[in-house]
């Protein structure tokens, strides 16, 4: 509450740093015509579509509390973190923070006749040091500064709040001053272990590897700066996720260019013609690197899929130069000649089949939109290697062919069993080239058969409604016929087979990690919230797939009642199940557990916006929607922001009464926030050099009831006997009601 944002959607096209600017000079306009305590807007680039955090780092002591464990999280770890390239933001749960809690006595202060706006006053003005000037003498220079800092949490307690009945009246007097910590926002464990927990989100546009790098070698400075019982471990990194797919894809591109490598050797039977065809590929993929470093690409899944897919491709060109060289070279040709007559003859060949892939490929670096996006590395990637191998092939393979000649006899002489295989595999060769020249021959022959068409007999049933014509039609075709009308007939049918396939931007990987969001009902206790969440790591127990778990239990955020569950799986090749499997598993362990709604991952793949000027109206449809889209097969996690109203209570003043008593609205906001709210008035400088704040609120238990509210006091403008102004009970002058309020209220396109 009292906060909102905005989210401005622009075109692929716009140029984002000139749009913000745009953006925040837009607000410097309306800016004057905000409410005075109105914060300024902050105006940051973000990317909603992942929300995920790069990382996520667990804090663990045996020793250490957790309140120890904080201070050290926050002026160290935190720190080493956010100085490193590519870190925007770390967002700390289950912290728990030092803090210095006034706890207001609201009869003490009803009995002294003292306002909270006095208690808060004079914690300001008491512990502050104030620059007086400075003093010159001579040849040195001397600052006065009046001292008033306070050096200890006790010290707070002689704070004079006022003065009455000729004496002072002590903070200590009117309030508790207590040594201890914020109240808990959020709540963190590791395998059900207190822990503090970092998520860390990464700046846009940086490289999620160069990141990850930089964080992983942070949390290894870190383990030899801190003590020997803190434990410090990266729990989950998607750098690493990113690198191991990258290792996998670099892999695959070993793999084919050693396939491709031996292909040619079974065929062109000569280790020479394999070395001269086979330098194509390392001299393709080296000078497409220095493209892509030129282009401002980067080593990525695009750029690596298209040399694995160009892989095959690179080599094409020169196994055909080369073979055309061997050519010549049978026919009694010197090698020089060979290998230039050879080129020249193939060369427009070559060039066409090379130019016919960039024709395919370029224009796919220039698709609009989101795939365009992806794809533009792709293409160009794709297309730079298979010009740089035409190149190759084109000069390379005919200078070596020229200089580097085949000796002459047994190509196999040193290695006998080498030749035998090899010819082995030449007779598997010519006994393919036997049945595909007899395939051949029959597909071109000229005799025609008579074959059975039932579908003319149906077709004239059908449209004269006579049943002889259903009787046997037959039709001559040739061999060529039956080839064309076969080809004809699977092209067609493969488009049959399109909507079982099913299309999507990108396969299902298993990460082995599931991350699981929680939400109780809307109103819920951060308490209330933490018991069901044990509930729900309680049932997880029972997978032995689930190495690690951790939670986070309400955030600045989501608010409360969220929390979120995210478990590491141990390695694919390990456990029978996949995480797809597991993510259904778990959904159904999940269910009988009352009070929870529950979402895996981290984003929804599919949003629908429904707008209408009538809220009510509104509701109901979504309702009706959110209805027929769950009976939709393969919908899971559905969720709608229509929520249930947060119950609230409404100060509704009195204003013939308060009017009567000099109370304002404002005054009676002034007195009633930092008592139920909290309100931080000042910093304490402890000895350690960190400032901790001064939180003046009224105890928990003070704040528990609606007759809690009714019973604080306000100072009013009338004054009692002994000249002392008069306290009045907040229900005197305002009704205390019951009602609701919305979580949340979006807008879209106003």
């Amino acid at each position: 509450e009292g906060s909102s944002q905005v989210f401005v959607e622009f075109r692929l096209s716009t140029n984002v740093m000139q749009a913000i600017q745009d953006v925040r000079d837009k607000i410097a306009i309306v800016r004057p015509s905000f409410p005075r305590d109105v914060k300024d807007p902050l105006v940051t680039r973000v990317e909603n579509e992942n929300n995920q955090p790069i990382a996520s780092i667990a804090v663990q002591s045996a020793t250490t509390d957790l309140r120890e464990l904080t201070s050290l999280t926050d002026q160290t770890i935190v720190k080493a973190l956010e100085n490193q390239p590519g870190v925007a933001r770390v967002d700390v749960n289950g912290r728990v923070t030092r803090q210095v809690l006034v706890q207001i006595k609201p009869h003490a202060l009803t009995g002294l006749g003292i306002g909270v706006d006095q208690v808060i006053t004079a914690i300001q003005n008491a512990n502050q040091d104030v620059p007086a000037g400075r003093l010159s003498h001579g040849q040195s220079d001397s600052v006065v500064r009046v001292e008033g800092k306070l050096k200890d949490p006790e010290q707070f307690n002689r704070i004079i709040v006022a003065q009455q009945g000729g004496g002072p009246v002590y903070l200590s007097q009117v309030a508790d001053v207590i040594d201890g910590e914020k109240e808990m926002t959020s709540y963190a464990r590791i395998n059900g272990r207190p822990a503090i927990t970092l998520d860390i989100q990464k700046v846009q546009d940086a490289n999620i590897v160069e990141t990850g790098r930089n964080v992983q070698a942070a949390v290894a400075s870190l383990k030899g700066r801190l003590p020997s019982d803190v434990d410090v471990r990266i729990t989950y990194s998607t750098a690493d996720q990113v690198e191991r797919a990258v290792d996998r894809v670099k892999h695959t591109i070993v793999e084919g260019a050693f396939l491709t490598v031996l292909i040619v050797f079974l065929f062109l039977h000569s280790w020479r013609s394999t070395v001269i065809t086979g330098l194509t590929l390392p001299l393709a993929v080296i000078a497409t690197f220095i493209a892509l470093n030129a282009f401002g690409f980067t080593i990525n899944f695009l750029t690596l899929m298209a040399l694995s897919l160009c892989i095959g491709l690179l080599i094409d060109d020169a196994i055909v130069v080369r073979e055309n060289i061997v050519r010549h070279l049978g026919m009694g040709k010197a090698h020089p000649a060979a290998a230039r007559e050879g080129t020249d003859e193939i060369g427009l060949a070559v060039m066409a089949t090379t130019f016919a892939i960039v024709a395919v490929f370029v224009p796919i670096a220039f698709m609009k939109g989101i795939i365009g996006q992806f794809f533009f590395q792709f293409g160009l990637t794709v297309a730079v290697a298979v010009l740089v191998s035409l190149f190759v092939s084109f000069t390379l393979d005919p200078m070596l062919s020229s200089v580097w000649h085949d000796p002459p006899g047994s190509r196999f002489s040193r290695v006998p069993w080498l030749g035998r295989f090899m010819d082995r595999v030449e007779r598997v060769i010519e006994w393919v080239h036997s049945v595909y020249g007899r395939v051949l021959e029959w597909a071109i022959e000229e005799d025609r058969r008579r074959i059975y068409v039932p579908a003319v007999g149906v077709w004239r049933a059908l449209r004269t409604g006579s049943l002889r014509a259903l009787k046997p039609r037959w039709a001559t075709i040739s061999h060529r016929g039956i080839v064309l009308w076969t080809a004809l007939l699977i092209f067609c049918a493969s488009f049959a087979l399109v909507p079982f396939i099913g299309t999507e931007l990108q396969p299902q990987v298993d990460e082995s990690f599931i991350s699981l969001r929680l939400n109780t009902p809307v109103g819920t206790s951060l308490e209330f919230t933490d018991v069901k969440t044990r509930e729900v790591e309680a049932v997880l127990k029972q997978f032995p797939e689930i190495v690690l778990a951790m939670t986070t239990v309400g955030n600045a955020w989501d608010g409360r009642n969220y929390a979120r569950v995210n478990l590491k799986l141990t390695d694919r090749e390990t456990r029978a199940r996949s995480q797809k499997d597991l993510e259904r598993v778990i959904r159904n362990a999940l269910k009988p557990i009352p009070g929870i709604e529950l979402a895996v991952g981290y984003d929804r793949p599919v949003w629908v916006n429904l707008v209408g000027p009538d809220p009510d109206t509104l509701k109901q449809l979504i309702n009706e929607f959110a209805a027929k889209v769950a009976k939709v097969p393969g919908i899971a996690d559905m969720e709608t922001s229509e929520k249930a109203l947060n119950p609230a209570l409404s100060i509704r003043l009195n204003n013939d009464a308060a009017a009567d008593l000099g109370i304002s609205v404002q005054q009676v906001g002034a007195t009633v926030r930092p008592l139920l709210a909290g309100e931080t008035v000042s910093y304490w400088l402890a000895p350690d050099g960190q400032n901790y704040e001064v939180n003046v609120q009224l105890p928990r238990e003070g704040r528990r009831l609606a007759s809690d509210l009714g019973n604080l006091y306000l100072s009013s403008n009338k004054r009692g006997p002994g000249g002392e102004l008069r306290m009045v009970p907040l229900r005197q002058v305002a009704d205390i009601v019951e009602s609701t309020s919305p979580q949340i209220i979006k807008r879209q396109d106003l």
